[in-house]
């Protein structure tokens, strides 16, 4: 029987050749997996701060990777990358969403691994590609074609329209790991100059807000107008903050 150096060799070297798509063949014989042969999926239990759903389908052949895609979908159905403003870069980066995503595919079929690169400016990008892959992974080994993930760290935030009469505009910020708020922020500004007494209303809300852990409208009897427009803020992330699957 061949070394096991020489089965490495002869499974990157298939890989190189075949790309993204490409299938087993008898190159690769000696190679040893814990994975399972199918096509496995995996999705984000909600979606993004963004208003994207996530989707990573990996396929395996012969216990290798042959090929990986990921969807990002919002609530209307369609593909990112179908959207006229999909390609654009990112505001700290040079990179395209397509091409990050084409980099994530050969390096995770390349290294037989969900171990890929952040590419900076698109952290969350590789952050949430890794945490599907890890899944995708995992459920391959056990044989789980589909499963709902939720580990995602992702802040929603929100910005109130300036009030005609006050002039003050309130924005929140609420941060979700998997279902759990880890922190719930609101600041204020009148004219945008920042107002810290009166901002400390909008903190006592969001306290509120953490402690129930839901994003349930809250009362205020001493502060009923800005009462009311924490919450419409809150209905706003509860609209963003949807279930995907």
């Amino acid at each position: 029987m061949r070394s096991s150096k020489i089965a490495v060799v002869l499974l990157l070297a298939v890989l190189l050749l075949s790309g993204c798509s490409g299938t087993q063949n008898s190159g690769t014989q000696d190679y040893e997996s814990d994975l399972k042969d199918g096509e496995y999926t995996v999705y984000s239990k909600y979606y993004d701060p963004w208003g994207y759903g996530l989707t990573f389908r990996m396929k395996v052949v012969s216990g290798i990777v042959t090929s990986v895609h990921m969807t990002e979908a919002n609530t209307s159905g369609a593909d990112r990358l179908t959207l006229s403003d999909a390609d654009k870069t990112w505001d700290d980066g040079d990179q395209k969403l397509s091409a990050v995503l084409g980099g994530f595919y050969d390096t995770l079929i390349h290294r037989q691994s969900a171990d890929i690169d952040a590419v900076s400016g698109a952290t969350t990008t590789s952050d949430s590609f890794k945490l599907l892959a890890e899944a995708a992974f995992d459920n391959a080994k056990t044989g789980k074609t589909s499963d709902v993930i939720n580990d995602f760290e992702w802040t929603y935030t929100v910005t109130n329209d300036v009030d005609a009469v006050s002039g003050s505009q309130e924005t929140l910020s609420i941060t979700f790991t998997g279902d759990k708020m880890t922190a719930v922020e609101c600041s204020e500004v009148v004219n945008s100059t920042a107002l810290y007494a009166t901002g400390r209303i909008y903190a006592g809300f969001a306290e509120t807000t953490m402690q129930s852990q839901t994003l349930t409208a809250i009362t205020s009897i001493q502060d009923p107008s800005e009462a009311e427009r924490y919450n419409a803020m809150l209905d706003q992330i509860s609209q963003l903050r949807q279930q995907y699957k």
